[in-house]
C-alpha cells in the first residue's frame, strides 16, 4: 500500500472517529408545577398536587426559525384527592411519565416569547384506582396542553398554565381518567 493511500485512510479514520465522539449541542432544564382543580372552579375541589420535570434534547430539534421546538421530558407527579375512596382506590397517586413535547413560539418580543405547548406520552401510576375513579390500568397515556411565556434573551426562564390528563384512551373498559385542569409551572433551561 503506498503512502498516499495510508495517509488518506488515516485521515478518514481520524475524521470519522472525531465525528463519532463529538457530543451534539444538548439542552436541558427543570421545572416544578402545582396543579389543582380548585383554581378554575367554584365547585369543591378534590384533586391537587405537584409535578417535577426534567427536559432534555438536542439543540437542533427546532424548525421554522426556531419557532417550533421539540424536546423530551421525564417527570414525576404526586396527586392527592379528598374524594371518598371507593373500589379499593387510594387517595394518593404517584406518576412517572416520559413524553416528547412540542413548543410553538407564536411571537418574539425583545425579552419575552409567548408559546403554546402540547405533549402526549406514557405514564406509569402507583395505583389503577384513584379516589372514586377507576383507571383500568397502571400504564396510561399522559396528555398536557398549555400556554406560557419564556423570558430573557435566551428564553431560559419560563412560566406556563396548562392542563394535564391521564387515561387509557379507551383501551380498557374502566377509563374514568384523571384531569387536573389548571397546572401552574415555572422552569429554567440550563443551555
Amino acid at each position: 500500500m503506498n503512502m498516499r493511500k495510508i495517509a488518506l485512510l488515516a485521515a478518514a479514520t481520524a475524521m470519522s472517529s472525531s465525528m463519532a465522539f463529538a457530543a451534539p449541542a444538548f439542552t436541558q432544564g427543570v421545572s416544578i408545577a402545582y396543579g389543582s382543580d380548585s383554581i378554575a372552579s367554584s365547585q369543591p375541589h378534590d384533586t391537587d398536587g405537584y409535578r417535577l420535570a426534567y427536559n432534555f434534547g438536542p439543540n437542533n430539534w427546532s424548525w421554522y426559525n426556531n419557532n417550533l421546538v421539540v424536546y423530551l421530558q421525564a417527570s414525576y407527579a404526586y396527586w392527592h384527592t379528598s374524594t371518598a375512596i371507593t373500589n379499593g382506590g387510594k387517595n394518593n397517586l404517584n406518576v412517572v411519565a416520559f413524553a416528547p413535547v412540542a413548543r410553538w413560539y407564536f411571537a418574539s418580543l425583545p425579552s419575552v416569547a409567548p408559546y403554546l405547548e402540547a405533549s402526549v406520552g406514557a405514564a406509569a401510576l402507583s395505583n389503577s384506582n384513584f379516589g372514586n375513579r377507576m383507571l383500568g390500568s397502571r400504564l396510561l397515556f399522559q396528555d398536557v396542553g398549555g400556554i406560557g411565556a419564556a423570558f430573557g434573551q435566551n428564553k431560559q426562564l419560563y412560566a406556563s398554565v396548562s392542563a394535564i390528563h391521564y387515561s387509557n384512551a379507551g383501551i380498557r373498559s374502566d377509563n374514568d381518567g384523571v384531569t387536573v385542569p389548571v397546572m401552574l409551572t415555572v422552569g429554567y433551561q440550563f443551555s
